[in-house]
């Protein structure tokens, strides 16, 4: 394949629209000779299919053959970088990247190690405390706390998570459920919520962040917020400089306290969310960066110019 494409894919794109055309702009902005195809479980749905320059059906990400239809499609379509969407298919992405890698081929993707603390809330909570975070109390079952929130262990988009007010709020099956977890409630009106994109470049130091004050959530994700600089900025540009293993962009929640010094880490998604389009409309062009970064071989300087 060529190697010097500049041909990107976007995986599981479904409603990803904005972000297509993000790495269209900066594909058309750098002058390179590429496209911008998706892959979906169903393309004809897929409202992002419709926008990009080519779209293909994929198998399942869990399915045996997904790892040799992307491998063929990669050749094909002379593909120079991946950009995953959804926490289901980062593990296998990684898995892949060396094979990928060998067709010249970048994954924007973070290595499995991570990947596996992100996805295990248990193993994340350990992460964060590493990281000088306060986290959630994690309640033993048998000696619930109420009020108290309950999330699934491996889980996205807000799945199966809810807060639990009183004992008669839980039902049986929930308390037998070794898949969920019960913690600590953190919330209005005594916590603000934020979403953070980070950028991390390849050797996994921090080049950007973007902390959102959550207006309106939607699905799990946030659909309206304000980006705001101030104490919480500068508290988590102190504790998140270097993540080994981190690439690209990556999805933090949090929550801060109104009225003292507090930031509670409640999880941290390693691929772009849903609401990065109000950290794009503030100044932080992701997109260009990991053209730049990967396609055109430029080292990525920290960037602290966006706006509110």
């Amino acid at each position: 394949m060529d190697k010097a494409s500049g041909n990107v894919l976007v995986t599981s794109a479904g409603r990803r629209v904005q972000l297509v055309r993000y790495f269209q702009r900066a594909i058309s902005r750098r002058h390179l000779p590429g496209r911008v195809l998706v892959i979906d479980a169903d393309p004809e749905w897929s409202a992002a299919a419709r926008i990009a320059d080519a779209s293909f059906r994929s198998p399942h990400v869990a399915a045996p053959e997904y790892e040799r239809f992307l491998l063929d499609l990669v050749e094909r379509e002379s593909i120079s970088l991946i950009v995953p969407t959804i926490d289901t298919e980062l593990l296998r992405l990684s898995e892949a990247r060396r094979s990928l890698t060998q067709l010249g081929c970048h994954v924007a993707v973070s290595d499995p190690e991570l990947i596996a603390t992100c996805r295990d809330k248990r193993r994340s909570d350990r992460w964060f405390r590493g990281m000088g975070f306060e986290t959630p109390e994690i309640y033993d079952r048998a000696n619930l706390r109420f009020p108290c929130f309950v999330k699934p262990i491996d889980g996205s988009l807000s799945r199966g998570a809810r807060a639990v007010l009183t004992p008669g709020a839980l039902s049986p099956d929930q308390l037998s459920d070794n898949t969920l977890l019960f913690m600590e409630l953190f919330g209005a009106p005594e916590f603000d919520e934020y979403t953070v994109d980070a950028y991390y470049d390849r050797h996994g130091e921090l080049k950007c962040l973007v902390p959102r004050k959550r207006v309106e959530v939607r699905g799990g994700e946030i659909s309206k917020g304000v980006a705001l600089r101030g104490a919480t900025y500068d508290f988590l540009r102190g504790r998140l400089g270097l993540i080994p293993g981190a690439r690209g962009c990556l999805t933090f929640q949090f929550f801060a306290s109104k009225t003292a010094a507090r930031w509670v880490a409640i999880e941290l998604n390693p691929r772009f969310g849903g609401g990065y389009p109000l950290s794009y409309a503030a100044g932080a062009n992701y997109p260009d960066w990991l053209i730049r970064e990967y396609l055109l071989d430029q080292e990525i300087p920290a960037f602290d110019e966006w706006h509110g």
